[in-house]
């Protein structure tokens, strides 16, 4: 995807846009990649920490049942899924009831470490730095106001052009 960054400046009560920079996913790869490499041992816990749960962690954060409910699973899970795949989650059948096995639930509980912990992992609403964003002045991909359509229509052409094997070209949504 492209990036477009306003820069506004106060003009009494109001901002005004001075300029736009129109960003290739080349121009922002660096940046990004900084970022993917500092949080990139986060979720390496997430998953590992997340993996090591077994039976008796389980037994004490859902209680120790010889099966479980699909409305245990989504107190533990909770908005995670859709009704169709928490119901999918059913295993096992007691008395003619859907129900989720220990092992089926222990996964669950996994899944749901890992969300967790990978939330935290995350960098929300990351700023890219004015520094890193000052090698692209006097470039063209600084964009006017009046002229934003058309600028970013040609930067993006001339991207397809140039890089016509890259992931943001050839992964496209269907």
């Amino acid at each position: 995807m492209f990036f477009v960054i306003g820069t506004y400046e106060k003009r009494g009560h109001r901002l005004a846009l001075q300029h736009s920079l129109c960003l290739t996913p080349l121009d922002l790869e660096p940046w990004i990649a900084g970022i993917e490499s500092y949080i990139a041992p986060d979720y390496q816990l997430a998953q590992r920490a997340s993996a090591r749960l077994d039976l008796p962690d389980l037994f004490a954060i859902c209680g120790n049942q010889p099966t479980y409910s699909i409305e245990d699973a989504r107190k533990l899970h909770k908005r995670q899924w859709t009704a169709k795949q928490y119901n999918g989650a059913a295993d096992t059948k007691v008395a003619g009831e859907h129900r989720i096995s220990q092992e089926k639930m222990l996964e669950i509980l996994r899944l749901r470490s890992a969300y967790i912990a990978e939330r935290g992992a995350t960098l929300n609403n990351p700023h890219i730095p004015l520094t890193y964003l000052d090698r692209f002045k006097g470039t063209d991909r600084v964009i006017n106001p009046g002229s934003s359509a058309l600028a970013i229509r040609r930067l993006a052409k001339a991207f397809a052009q140039a890089n016509p094997q890259h992931p943001a070209l050839t992964e496209l949504p269907k």
